[in-house]
C-alpha cells in the first residue's frame, strides 16, 4: 500500500505517535462517526466509556494515553491542540467531574468510571487496542473498537474486518518497495529521487498543496 510522506511525517503532541497521537484521533473519530449515523444528540447521550487494552493499558499513563483519549473526546486534534492549554482543561474536568463531547454535548466524567485500563486483556488484532461506548442511561447505543497501529495510524475493526485499505485505491506512477527498486526506476525515467517523490505525492493532492 503506497504511502505519502505526510501520512508518515506528522505534527502531533507527544510522548508516542501509537499512544498518544492514534488514540487522540481514534476518540474524536468515534465521536464523529456517531454523528455521522444521527447518535450524537444530547438526549441519545448520558455518558462514554473508554477501555483500553494491551500495551495501551500496561504504558498508557507514563505515555498520556489516558490525557489523549478525554482531549479527542472533547475534539481535539493532535496538529491543533493548543499544548499550554492541555493542564488547564484537565483541571477543569477534574474538578467539574464534566466533559464536553466535541465541544458540544456535556456528559459525566470520572476517569476512575469511564477510562478503564484492562492491563490483562488485550484485543484480537493489535497489542494498541481501544473500544469506545456509548450509553443512554444504562444501555448501549454505539460501540467501536479502535488499533492505534503506529505512526500515528489507526484502524477501526470494522476496516480490518473489512480490508478496507483507501490508500490502496490511489495509484501512484512509481510504486516501489525498496531502496534498491527505487534507484531502478530513477534511472530507467531519468528522473532523481526528489522529482519522483514529487510525482507520488501528487497522487495524493496538489503541487501546491505539497
Amino acid at each position: 500500500m503506497p504511502t505519502s510522506l505526510f501520512n508518515i511525517f506528522k505534527i502531533g503532541i507527544g510522548p508516542s505517535s501509537s499512544h498518544t497521537v492514534g488514540p487522540m484521533k481514534a476518540a474524536r473519530s468515534f465521536l464523529l462517526t456517531m454523528k455521522h449515523k444521527g447518535l450524537f444528540h444530547p438526549s441519545n447521550i448520558s455518558y462514554i466509556k473508554t477501555e483500553l487494552y494491551g500495551s495501551l493499558a500496561l504504558t498508557g499513563r507514563g505515555h498520556g494515553t489516558d490525557k489523549a483519549i478525554i482531549l479527542g473526546l472533547m475534539g481535539e486534534i493532535p496538529e491543533k491542540v493548543l499544548v499550554d492549554k492541555i493542564t488547564e482543561k484537565l483541571e477543569i474536568l477534574k474538578d467539574t467531574q464534566k466533559m464536553k463531547l466535541l465541544n458540544e454535548i456535556e456528559v459525566p466524567f470520572n476517569p476512575k468510571d469511564h477510562l478503564i485500563f484492562y492491563r490483562t486483556k488485550r484485543l484480537a488484532y493489535h497489542t494498541n487496542g481501544m473500544k469506545f461506548r456509548a450509553f443512554f442511561n444504562s444501555q448501549e447505543i454505539f460501540t467501536q473498537i479502535y488499533y492505534s497501529i503506529g505512526g500515528g495510524f489507526i484502524k477501526s475493526e470494522e476496516e480490518i474486518l473489512s480490508g478496507n485499505k483507501e490508500d490502496s485505491e490511489v495509484k501512484i506512477p512509481y510504486n516501489f518497495k525498496t531502496a534498491v527498486e527505487m534507484i531502478s526506476l530513477c534511472e530507467k525515467n531519468k528522473i532523481t529521487i526528489a522529482q519522483m517523490v514529487m510525482e507520488n505525492e501528487k497522487a495524493y493532492r496538489s503541487e501546491s498543496e505539497i
